[in-house]
């Protein structure tokens, strides 16, 4: 499981266990530092599913679509997540900065 503010980190690998996953999703917090790395996430979500032996590559990405800090570009996201042949579910949150 990864976040993303400022930039992308990994919480956990990649796992079937419903209780770590929860327990991820339970200590996510607000990023007090400027910025988004939203194709930093999808490129280090890609290279960690392109290593992973569980089938079903998805990447489910809550976003408002604003990028501004990443050092990937669009174009390398998609190439990363086509490389790892994963399906990436965009999940649009529309507030004043949403960006389609």
């Amino acid at each position: 499981m990864f976040t993303f503010g400022r930039r992308a980190l990994q919480l956990t690998s990649f796992s079937t266990s419903a209780a770590q996953a929860d327990g991820a999703l339970q200590g996510l917090a607000v990023d007090r530092s400027q910025g988004t790395a939203l194709y930093d996430a999808i490129v280090s979500a890609s290279h960690s599913l392109g290593a992973s032996a569980h089938p079903g590559r998805v990447i489910v990405l809550l976003t408002d679509g604003r990028d501004v800090s990443s050092l990937a570009s669009l174009e390398a996201a998609v190439a990363a997540a086509r490389q790892a042949d994963a399906a990436v579910y965009p999940i649009g949150i529309k507030s004043r900065d949403f960006d389609p």
